[in-house]
């Protein structure tokens, strides 16, 4: 099932949620936007480095795979909410199997 790829873009900004909350109590000055910009850089970086797409785990092939990580990552970089939203909208369009 391609919508089970969704539970990655969860893991990964639960992930980044964590890795900029660690940077976050290394110095008070990040804070407010600075912090927001933190967690873009931290999740794109994981995107790229790990070559997470949310259009390839949902199926959609993309002519440069660099810009579906890239917007992965702005995606992931909003933090488990959003990717939560995502999940449960995904799940509520997939068509239900017969009995």
């Amino acid at each position: 099932m391609p919508y089970e790829g969704l539970w990655y873009l969860l893991a990964l900004s639960i992930f980044v949620e964590a890795v900029t909350e660690a940077f976050k109590s290394l110095s008070p000055r990040i804070n407010g936007p600075s912090s927001r910009l933190l967690a873009f850089v931290v999740s794109v970086v994981v995107c790229l480095a790990a070559r997470v797409g949310i259009m390839g785990l949902i199926g959609v092939s993309i002519k440069y795979p660099v810009v579906d990580h890239v917007l992965t990552g702005i995606i992931v970089s909003r933090g488990s909410n959003v990717a939560h939203d995502l999940i449960s909208k995904a799940r509520a369009k997939k068509p239900e199997q017969p009995a």
